[in-house]
């Protein structure tokens, strides 16, 4: 959202998580990463939500995303946790007055990190709806794989990712045409792809970025 073109001269490399402004402007692509805290939480572990969506709403289109995904999983029966951040009352009012069957799910305040973890470590499935303001993976998309969790995504550019793995991960278009629901709890732990995906646990993303 700010422009660091200005600063690039001063740096040998300068890296971007967006693969659009990477090419667009000579940037080396790195993706993002995830915390300590969310490695593994997810398995072996008592699920309470088959699936689950945290984040903010002032997205353009993720709450017609939301709405429809909330319309298939309450046709599905699946049990989920939602949590729509909508900053700025008045325009969050709004909001739960024109998706009134969401409306308990709109909060004014963000949800602290220890509750992010909690809902992780009980939840099947999270959803993702990528930002129309990057071409980059979102940091959910690695909290979700660290996690231990199957990522239902609507970008479609983790498909070029050396850690795409179709039985973690699933490509869902925006207007949930070929939105099927995968139970976690049947697929088998890779154990060897999450060892893999330790690479982008926030320290040892931080060494690569050094050694690179």
């Amino acid at each position: 959202m700010s422009n660091i073109l200005p600063y690039c001269d001063y740096f040998t490399k300068v890296y971007s998580f967006d693969p659009q402004d990477c090419q667009k402007y000579g940037l080396h692509y790195y993706p993002l990463f995830y915390l300590k805290d969310f490695e593994n939480v997810g398995i072996k572990k008592r699920k309470l939500f088959n699936m689950s969506f945290i984040g903010s709403i002032y997205n353009s289109g993720r709450l017609e995303f939301i709405n429809k995904w909330f319309q298939k999983i309450m046709i599905l029966k699946l049990s989920h946790f939602l949590y729509l951040y909508a900053p700025g009352r008045l325009r969050g009012i709004n909001s739960k007055l024109r998706y009134r069957k969401m409306s308990n799910y709109f909060f004014f305040n963000e949800i602290s990190m220890n509750e992010v973890i909690n809902i992780f470590s009980v939840t099947d499935a999270m959803i993702d709806h990528q930002m129309n303001i990057q071409s980059g993976l979102t940091i959910r998309t690695f909290e979700t794989l660290g996690s231990g969790l199957n990522l239902y995504t609507t970008n479609e550019q983790i498909l070029k990712e050396p850690f795409y793995n179709p039985e973690r991960i699933t490509i869902i278009d925006v207007n949930l045409g070929n939105f099927e629901f995968k139970n976690i709890i049947e697929a088998k732990i890779d154990k060897d792809w999450q060892e893999s995906f330790k690479k982008y646990r926030l320290d040892n993303w931080v060494k690569n970025i050094i050694s690179i």
